[in-house]
């Protein structure tokens, strides 16, 4: 499992979806270069899941960008979370 902390807020403009989207490529470059593997190599085999823990309750354009990302990410055989901290 690999998290992504996020305190932003979820803005009109969208440039949260452009950081999130930064680093969810990031972690996909990782585990698609094999670095991932490399450092833990626990990981190896096991179903890879990219969980995202939110400060904030994500907008519309939000909810829509993680249901993209996430059906994306399920046709590459990783799974995507997301959760909001109470």
């Amino acid at each position: 499992m690999l998290t992504i902390s996020d305190h932003l807020e979820w803005d009109d403009k969208n440039e949260h979806l452009v950081i999130l989207q930064d680093k969810i490529n990031a972690y996909l470059e990782a585990i698609e270069s094999g670095s991932l593997c490399e450092e833990y190599p626990n990981a190896k085999d096991r179903q890879i899941v990219i969980s995202i823990v939110s400060k904030y309750t994500p907008n519309k354009d939000g909810i829509l960008f993680l249901e993209k990302t996430a059906g994306f990410l399920e046709s590459a055989g990783y799974k995507l979370e997301f959760s909001k901290i109470p």
